[in-house]
């Protein structure tokens, strides 16, 4: 999910998870079953809408709805008790909500339920809502509340989620941890992440079924495998990544099950997870601001909802016997799902260049389209209507949740039976890529130079070699272009032919596209100036063609409003 910039995510993300601390009040006004009703009921259709309803605003709403209802409905089922006993197992329903959030993204291709077809997305969501519709609560219910200690771990478990969706479940960020994401690769690379984070849950979720485990173990789990990330080792990288998985499973688990007491208004309760929420969304806002992180949020309490109902019914009908079976039942999914997606993801076709190299620049609005709707298939379709042998692609996401959790890259690869290389800006999940149809001789990612003072991002330029010609891929920006294009004519100055592409960000005629005049490049889209953004206002040209010792055509815009910029394609001729 993304949103158009008139639309102010950060404070819409910060108002919503503000809204948390209403929890208190609606449980203190409606009592343990009169909360439930109220929560459970618009946490269900809101899932719904923003899944079945594929348009901006009407996402954005039922997005909201369920997020802002699923965090008053976790509070309330983490705080309501029946004949002394909580009501709801969330040291069950917790850990496999986290199983099956990487088991989906991996079947699913990491494509969110919202951007799946809805032959298929809408039977998963009514199988996902239609079991809280019709929630059988148990006849006494009472509320409790927890001391102080289980006051902090409350307050750290939307941490654990948010580091779950970031990292934990985002095979995109291991993989480019152990360097197996930047390329040339088919699509597998994020798989491979998915893998060996799905190594880590299952032996937490393994560890569920055996006696408890201690708090240390969790802990030294989550700080050794992020410093294992940190190093960016391929081994160690891999390893730090399955360890991870398994701290943030057992973390949960550990986190849900915390010692109650009873009491009139589940005050602490309450106000913990609210603390919890907040504290988790201005880290992710940190990080990246959109109000996509409100769709991940409202789809994991969703699936929270979903798994503590079964688990609670597993409980009635005999836990002793079911919930081992279920733990491991995921715990073997989770290493199967992410297997099946590697077997079955479809090698890329190559073929060496005869002459000539088709090629097109292409900012891909991280895979959505100019109205703000998720829009991979139709950017697939552009670039194999054209059949090109090189794609520049900017805006290229990675499995983050600003971008609703797709990996652009890897589903663009697969659609076009294309390789990949990846070069990233924002972590490993946010930058740069290529997408080729011919043999890739020589990669290199290139950092560009910045001033001092400036706050961009660290923007890089990717380099691929077809025998003696060289295809470059950048996205300037930010308030330093003009260093940025001089560095990347430093590091093309040795290149006897070469070709940039990208979003540059600047008109024809500005001091910076002056300085690739000067250095020699020319500008195959000058003759026909044809605009680039945006495609429902064309005003602008700010894509562009540059080439220096090759002969090419004039660049053309292909009118389609799969992205919020035109691709630009030619043909240049090689020595």
């Amino acid at each position: 999910m993304y949103f158009d910039k008139s639309i102010d995510a950060t404070a819409l993300v910060l108002l919503t998870f503000l809204s948390s601390f209403a929890a208190p009040l609606v449980v203190w006004l409606l009592g343990p079953r009169g909360s439930l009703r109220f929560t459970t009921v618009p946490l269900a259709l809101g899932t719904a809408f923003a899944v079945l309803f594929r348009a901006e605003m009407a996402e954005l709403l039922g997005a909201t709805i369920a997020c802002v209802a699923g965090m008053w409905w976790f509070a309330i089922v983490a705080s309501v008790t029946s004949d002394g006993e909580p009501a709801f197992d969330l040291r069950i329903a917790v850990p496999l909500a986290l199983a099956g959030v990487l088991i989906v993204r991996a079947l699913a291709r990491t494509m969110p339920l919202d951007e799946l077809p809805l032959w298929i997305a809408g039977p998963a969501v009514l199988a996902l809502v239609v079991p809280l519709v019709f929630l059988r609560t148990p006849a006494t219910l009472a509320w409790r509340t927890t001391d102080t200690r289980g006051g902090l771990a409350l307050f750290a478990l939307p941490l654990v989620f948010a580091l779950a969706a970031d990292v934990g479940s985002n095979g995109a960020v291991i993989a480019g941890a152990a360097g197996l994401a930047s390329g040339p690769f088919g699509a597998t690379s994020t798989y491979a992440g998915l893998a060996v984070s799905g190594l880590g849950v299952a032996a937490a979720l393994l560890a569920r079924r055996g006696p408890p485990s201690r708090p240390v173990i969790a802990s030294a789990a989550l700080v050794v495998g992020a410093l294992g990330i940190w190093t960016r080792g391929e081994l160690v990288s891999l390893v730090g990544g399955a360890l991870l998985a398994f701290g943030i499973v057992r973390a949960a688990t550990l986190l849900a099950d915390v010692a109650t007491r009873p009491a009139r208004v589940p005050l602490r309760t309450t106000i913990a997870l609210a603390f919890g929420w907040v504290t988790a969304i201005l880290a992710t806002l940190e990080y990246y601001v959109s109000a996509g992180a409100i769709v991940f949020f409202a789809g994991m309490v969703a699936v929270i909802a979903m798994l503590t109902v079964l688990s609670t019914t597993a409980a009635a009908a005999g836990r002793e016997r079911r919930v081992p079976r279920l733990l491991a039942v995921c715990a073997a999914l989770a290493i199967v799902a992410p297997t099946v997606t590697i077997v079955t993801s479809p090698a890329p076709t190559l073929v060496a260049p005869a002459g000539a190299l088709r090629v097109m620049g292409y900012n891909i609005h991280l895979g959505y389209s100019d109205g703000d709707v998720p829009a991979i298939d139709a950017i697939a379709h552009v670039i194999a209507a054209e059949s090109p042998d090189l794609v520049g692609l900017t805006e290229v996401t990675r499995g983050t949740i600003i971008a609703g959790g797709h990996d652009v890259l890897v589903l663009l690869a697969e659609r076009l039976h294309m390789s990949y290389v990846f070069g990233p800006m924002l972590g490993d999940v946010e930058g740069v890529g290529v997408l080729s149809r011919v043999p890739i001789d020589e990669l290199r990612v290139v950092p560009l130079a910045r001033s001092s003072t400036a706050k961009d991002l660290r923007r890089v330029a990717v380099m691929v070699r077809i025998g003696t010609t060289w295809f470059v891929t950048t996205h300037l920006g930010g308030d330093d272009i003009p260093t940025q294009v001089g560095s990347i004519i430093a590091a093309t100055s040795t290149f006897a032919h070469v070709v940039v592409t990208g979003d540059l960000n600047s008109e024809p005629g500005t001091p910076q596209m002056r300085e690739f005049a000067d250095a020699g490049f020319t500008d195959l889209g000058a003759r026909d100036n044809a605009l680039t953004f945006s495609p429902s206002a064309l005003a602008m040209r700010i894509d562009y063609v540059w080439v220096r010792g090759l002969d090419g055509d004039a660049v053309r815009t292909v009118a389609t409003r799969a992205s919020d910029h035109l691709p630009v394609l030619t043909t240049v001729r090689l020595p």
